[in-house]
């Protein structure tokens, strides 16, 4: 007789013990290959870690330089010519009146030697029309005294045969005194135009001088340029000072309006700072400068921002606060402008992608130093070296500095 065999039933513990065993060995799997494997990891000696602190930050911004002259005075040539001497060379002291430059110019050394010779001679036909002008004066002047004499005395003798002839029995005939009548008559009329004569001449003398005079002046006037073009062919100092830029040579052409050389006051400088443009709102007037002078530091002060952008940058003027008996024109100035200082706040170094008053993004260290998380922050006020934290830090926070481009994508960053 056949047995019955029963089918067993599956024993559902088992079943749920190894369905447990498979979810994690599977997320062990994932883990081990998806987490583990797949998260990307930077060597930790490459790349710089900045601390959060909490303090008083100083927000600065950096620029660098040079020394720059207060209103150089500029040396321009006045004449083209050729050098023939320059006695001086860049860096000499000079005072003002002190000759630089000799040229030499065949053309208004020409011109000058044949304008004094013109007016050499204009002066000496103007002397000899002068003199001239006063002999026939003087022989006019005569004719006037000779004729008013002769009147006198024609008139004298007229009075004397008029009084005869008014007698009641003249001791003169008729004719006598009509005659005499005539002759101071006569005097008279001669007197009269020698005189009208003499007041002609005298006219005529003034218009002649004076038109002389004129064409003297125009000599004159001619001959003064052309001196003081000559004059000009010696290039002087305008004032006392250090001569800069200077470098000429015995041969060399110049042309009028060349500038061929300044003078700076070495007590009259300033420097302008070349600062980023993007934190020049920051930047106004009267701010206080630390520079960098010759591994010493200046104090100085904010004079004037550029309100032009040259590039990525902006000048800024800056005086200094004290004498500077070593500064020379062109010498390199890093300098540190103290815009203002914000007090018990976060901040760290800044790091290589950073945003100003907004909101970035910045990987921070784990407390065991194996991982780096990427963080959502909000930054503050950016100084020449520090940023300043407003949210997602806090103090003691280790933030990565380095910049993780190669680590895009990611939101975490193992490090070895």
């Amino acid at each position: 007789m056949d047995r019955k065999i029963e089918k067993q039933k599956p024993n559902l513990n088992k079943l749920f013990i190894y369905s447990i065993l498979t979810m994690v060995l599977a997320y062990g799997i994932y883990n081990l290959f998806f987490s583990g494997f797949s998260t990307l990891s930077i060597e930790s000696d490459k790349i710089r870690i900045g601390t959060v602190r909490r303090g008083s930050l100083d927000i600065l911004v950096s620029g660098n330089g040079v020394i720059t002259a207060k209103d150089p005075a500029w040396i321009v040539a006045k004449v083209s010519g050729q050098v023939v001497k320059s006695t001086f060379k860049a860096g000499d002291s000079v005072k003002k009146g002190d000759v630089l430059v000799e040229l030499i110019n065949e053309d208004i050394i020409s011109a000058y030697t044949k304008s004094k010779s013109e007016l050499r001679a204009t002066m000496a036909d103007f002397s000899a029309l002068k003199v001239g002008l006063q002999s026939q004066r003087i022989g006019y002047e005569s004719d006037v005294l000779k004729a008013e004499l002769d009147n006198k005395q024609a008139n004298s003798y007229y009075e004397a045969v008029k009084a005869l002839w008014e007698k009641s029995s003249p001791p003169i005939s008729q004719i006598e005194y009509a005659n005499t009548k005539i002759k101071a008559e006569q005097t008279n009329g001669l007197a009269e135009a020698a005189r009208n004569k003499l007041k002609s001449f005298k006219e005529i003398e003034v218009a002649q001088i004076d038109a002389f005079k004129f064409r003297l002046e125009s000599y004159e006037e001619e001959n003064t340029r052309l001196k003081s073009r000559m004059n000009d062919l010696k290039i002087t100092a305008n004032s006392d000072g250090i001569l800069q830029n200077l470098n000429l040579k015995a041969g060399q052409g110049i042309v009028a309006g060349d500038q061929i050389a300044q003078i700076i006051n070495p007590q009259s400088t300033f420097v302008t700072l070349n600062t980023p443009a993007i934190q020049s709102f920051k930047i106004s007037t009267s701010q206080k400068v630390n520079l960098e002078i010759d591994r010493k530091s200046v104090r100085g002060v904010v004079h004037r921002i550029d309100p032009n952008v040259k590039g990525t940058t902006v000048d800024v003027d800056v005086y200094f606060d004290e004498n500077i008996t070593d500064a020379k024109i062109g010498m390199f100035v890093n300098g540190t402008i103290f815009t203002k200082q914000i007090t018990d706040t976060l901040y760290v170094e800044i790091p290589s992608h950073v945003v100003e008053n907004g909101k970035m993004f910045v990987f921070v260290v784990s407390p065991d130093n194996k991982y780096a998380n990427l963080v959502s922050i909000k930054s503050g006020a950016l100084s020449s070296n520090y940023l300043q934290i407003i949210e997602g830090l806090k103090e003691g926070d280790k933030v990565v500095l380095s910049d993780t481009s190669t680590v895009n994508n990611t939101n975490k960053i193992k490090l070895n």
